[in-house]
């Protein structure tokens, strides 16, 4: 190499030599320019290269994750890795034996499931399944609102009443909280009334009418208050723990809801409460729309309310409140005729093939009807005697007009079962001054008595055999002579 061409070294101290040609030596292993290329070619992959034997380490992923663009070979064959070794050997042969946890049986071939969509056997209903909602510990349940929801007819059992009111007064949002710091005291203050329901809009949210309500206007609350005695001191009679459920019309849904009470029990913390409405079925501004609150606690429950804020941008109409209890009294709280106790019924019967309400059975236990057939052949009564003669009077009771009709029997006397008028029935030596009867009339056998008054007076002559007789002046020597009484009009 000349002496004026100056050597060159690189970071691993090799020589470098000027590139000329392809056979020129470069490095210090002396191999020429080309085959250097020659060694990269076969050791290299080119981009469009075959790839056949190259190899890749990688590690298993922890979990199945799709492979994505732009992953190191180490990292795409550690997913694969990890979804293959978790397929199952019926992801290969496609039979159904090769199922785990399968049903034994299914109904298509007269077995029983053990599951259905991952659901035991003890969570779904079939047909012919058994269901024994009075027993709130064993069995299948049910619950069906129009038989088993417990507010039925709330407004007929308790004291119910429902306001509106307004969100905002004055800057002031309510329900307004107080008394934070003492829980057994009120916890929340309304806004003044500025409406009251009427009590048909009341029952339509007790009585399963999907098509009444009560409307909430935009920037208003409905509040509905149930009490169990008139002085709001009562408790609910029974096990209230369970699950409310409020209903809107159509997609006149709120924006939220709640419902408030007093708890007395003591393990409960006694105090006022409130609970928040969940959604249950469908979704706000849907006409599938159910809100749910379940209230497991709170035994002593009294004074509940149910509080429902309209929707921000249009109006909210509550259609009915159910009460879905988890250890029901079905001869207390059942809305139909049941044959667990005694039955109790808070609306009129009434009856289908009449053409007008003609009979009519009420609540109140009264009894209208055109015409009552009876056979009371074996029937007794019990009553007292009237102290005094009245007249009977429709709408009286038997009992009342049975001691009238006694009254009024006891007090005849012997000339009300007779057809004549014997002397023995006059009272002895008594002077008659008025006709005895519009019926009787007097003919006299003497001589006619010239005066009124003489007419008028008779008497029984109990020296002359009884003899009815007469005073007749118009004689000489005025005297009582014989008469004879017949019969006659």
């Amino acid at each position: 190499m000349p002496a004026y061409i100056k050597t060159l070294k690189n970071s691993n101290d090799d020589s470098i030599y000027p590139i000329t040609t392809a056979s020129a030596v470069y490095g210090s292993d002396n191999k020429t320019v080309q085959q250097t290329l020659d060694d990269v070619a076969a050791t290299y992959l080119k981009k469009a290269g075959d790839s056949s034997n190259t190899t890749v380490d990688f590690t298993p992923a922890n979990t199945r994750e799709e492979i994505a663009t732009g992953n190191k070979l180490s990292v795409l064959f550690g997913k694969i890795s990890k979804w293959f070794s978790e397929l199952k050997t019926i992801a290969f042969t496609g039979n159904y034996n090769d199922l785990s946890n399968k049903p034994l049986s299914l109904p298509a071939n007269g077995g029983n499931a053990d599951t259905l969509c991952g659901i035991e056997a003890g969570g779904f209903i079939i047909n012919g399944d058994t269901i024994l909602n009075t027993n709130p510990f064993g069995g299948k349940k049910l619950y069906i609102n129009s038989i088993d929801d417990a507010m039925w007819a709330a407004d007929k059992k308790w004291f119910v009443s429902a306001t509106l009111h307004s969100k905002v007064v004055s800057g002031v949002t309510y329900p307004k909280a107080i008394n934070t710091a003492d829980i057994t005291l009120p916890q929340w203050e309304d806004s003044p009334v500025v409406s009251t329901a009427s009590s048909e809009q009341i029952n339509s949210l007790f009585s399963n009418n999907y098509e009444g309500g009560i409307t909430i206007p935009i920037g208003q609350y409905l509040k509905v208050a149930i009490d169990f005695s008139q002085d709001k001191q009562a408790y609910f009679t029974g096990y209230p723990y369970g699950t409310y459920y409020l209903n809107y019309y159509d997609t006149n849904t709120p924006n939220n809801a709640q419902v408030r009470c007093y708890n007395g029990y003591a393990l409960h913390t006694v105090g006022y409460k409130t609970l928040n409405f969940t959604d249950f079925w469908g979704a706000k501004n849907t006409s599938q729309y159910v809100q749910q609150c379940e209230d497991g606690g709170n035994f002593h429950r009294r004074n509940l309310e149910f509080v429902v804020f309209s929707s921000d941008d249009h109006i909210t109409i509550l259609t009915e409140i159910n009460w879905k209890l988890s250890r029901p009294d079905f001869s207390r709280d059942s809305p139909i005729l049941a044959k667990y106790g005694n039955n109790k019924s808070y609306f009129n019967m009434t009856f289908g093939t009449q053409t007008a309400d003609k009979v009519i059975i009420t609540s109140s236990g009264g009894i209208t009807a055109e015409t009552v057939t009876a056979n009371m052949t074996s029937s007794t009564a019990t009553f007292a005697d009237a102290t005094e003669r009245s007249n009977i009077n429709t709408n009286e009771t038997f009992a009342v007009m049975l001691g009238k009709i006694k009254k009024w029997f006891s007090d005849f006397g012997s000339l009300a079962f007779k057809n004549k008028v014997d002397a023995v029935d006059l009272p002895v030596g008594t002077v008659i001054d008025a006709n005895y009867s519009a019926s009787v009339w007097i003919k006299k056998t003497a001589a006619a008595a010239t005066s009124v008054a003489d007419k008028n007076k008779f008497l029984i002559d109990t020296s002359d055999n009884n003899i009815l007789k007469v005073w007749d002046s118009s004689l000489a020597t005025p005297a009582w002579v014989p008469v004879s009484v017949a019969w006659g009009t």
